[in-house]
């Protein structure tokens, strides 16, 4: 299915305009709402179990694979990675081809995966089958994934890690159209999920595309025609200097207030700060406080991994009384003729920048920076006029992927919208004789 087939021409609404006291031609009232006449109400568990079998991996093949929670991606029903029987010792359960497997732990009940393969899982993910032949396995494999389904999965028992309770879900009534239906359904959604698919996909390839530049020019491996003639050792200290955050702030200054500040994930998400996610604090007149000025680089000090620690964000414009949280500082740049602030942003997240910040790393499960020792790296750089070339090319292949991965988000609603009309019979999806 392509962008452009995804419009609702090809489906028919029923009873859109009808006053909710209007009983729409074809539908009948049920104790879950108004579906189609040729629907029925069942109790999931009337046609579906979970498989509780339990066997010891060393009673499987070797190769067989072994499913763990962190394999399974979060809300996307895809497979990330998986292990084999081999490698691990606990028990685990059965599951089969055509099994519909979803994480049983309530922080993990949006980990949901469509078995392609006979193997074993975790026994904090149960693998769920279709018992009867009028129901189908991937149309239930949406069913999952829906509002009603996961709520009923979070009532659920436990004090230290909730788990779902099967003898709740088994009892969630469920909207069933006829099977023809539910594999028409079923086709249309997995068309859907397989253009969202490739274009992760894609993103994933011009992601690392980016990252392999970004090794090739911000090292000097690779120089753009045009430009010669060596880089430049340089201090980061010689180049300008650090400042801190919002000081003396409490809980009530933050949510309101004259000014903003720029929070601690827009510094860790973006290249360029995102004006749109400044968030408002109070700041009165004469309170001694450091401005972000456009040009100045905001740097995270402190990060749950390494790996993390001081990513570089550019500031792109003069926001006024814009602020900085408490958990980042500021690095202000004098000579902006000289030194291109979006170059150092991008060499402060590429792999020779994260490799270098790693070493300046303190702690153990909370990791810190010392901006003494931030002020001390060496970095070697070329002259203005490649730093400007080089971070327009850098600039242009973050645009496509931001396109791109707006392009995929825009699909994903889609695809809940189609999911709330089809599941539920509000939209009818047109038989082939009447297209």
């Amino acid at each position: 299915m392509s962008e452009e087939q995804l419009r609702m021409n090809d489906f028919r609404s029923v009873g859109e305009e009808q006053s909710s006291d209007e009983m729409p031609v074809g539908y009948k009232k049920t104790e879950i709402g108004i579906i189609p006449e040729d629907w029925e109400v069942k109790q999931l568990g009337s046609f579906t179990h979970i498989r509780s079998r339990r066997v010891l991996p060393t009673n499987v093949d070797p190769e067989t694979i072994c499913i763990e929670l962190e394999h399974i991606g979060q809300g996307n029903g895809r497979l990330c990675a998986y292990s084999k029987a081999v490698e691990s010792e606990s028990s685990k359960f059965l599951f089969f081809s055509g099994d519909i497997l979803f994480g049983r732990l309530r922080p993990y009940l949006k980990k949901f995966w469509f078995a392609k393969q006979n193997g074993i899982c975790s026994t904090e993910i149960w693998p769920l089958t279709v018992d009867t032949s009028d129901t189908h396995n991937k149309f239930f494999f949406y069913i999952v994934q829906t509002e009603r389904f996961l709520e009923a999965s979070e009532v659920s028992y436990g004090t230290h890690m909730p788990r779902a309770d099967w003898k709740v879900l088994r009892e969630l009534q469920i909207a069933v159209p006829p099977f023809s239906e539910q594999r028409a359904i079923a086709e249309v959604l997995t068309d859907v999920d397989n253009l969202i698919e490739s274009l992760d996909n894609l993103i994933r390839k011009k992601q690392a595309i980016k990252k392999a530049t970004m090794q090739q020019l911000l090292t000097g491996r690779f120089r753009l025609p045009g430009f010669e003639g060596e880089w430049k050792s340089v201090t980061i200290g010689s180049l300008g200097s650090v400042y801190g955050g919002l000081s003396g702030k409490n809980k009530q200054d933050f949510g309101e207030g004259n000014a903003f500040y720029v929070t601690f994930l827009n510094v860790l998400q973006n290249i360029v700060i995102d004006p749109n996610q400044f968030e408002r604090v109070s700041v009165p007149k004469g309170e001694s406080q450091n401005i972000v000025r456009k040009g100045d680089l905001l740097f995270n000090g402190t990060s749950e991994t390494p790996d993390e620690l001081a990513m570089g964000a550019a500031v792109p414009d003069d926001f006024g009384e814009l602020y900085l949280n408490s958990f980042c500082f500021g690095f202000r740049i004098p000579d902006q003729v000289s030194w291109h602030p979006l170059f150092f942003a991008y060499l402060f997240r590429s792999c020779v920048g994260r490799e270098m910040l790693r070493a300046l790393s303190q702690g153990a499960t909370r990791h810190n920076l010392s901006k003494s020792q931030f002020l001390r790296l060496v970095v070697c750089v070329p002259n203005y006029l490649e730093q400007r070339a080089i971070t327009s090319i850098l600039l242009d292949m973050d645009a496509e992927i931001e396109v791109l991965e707006s392009r995929r988000d825009k699909i994903k609603q889609i695809k809940l919208g189609m999911m709330q009309q089809l599941l539920t019979g509000r939209t009818r999806l047109l038989s082939k004789e009447a297209v």
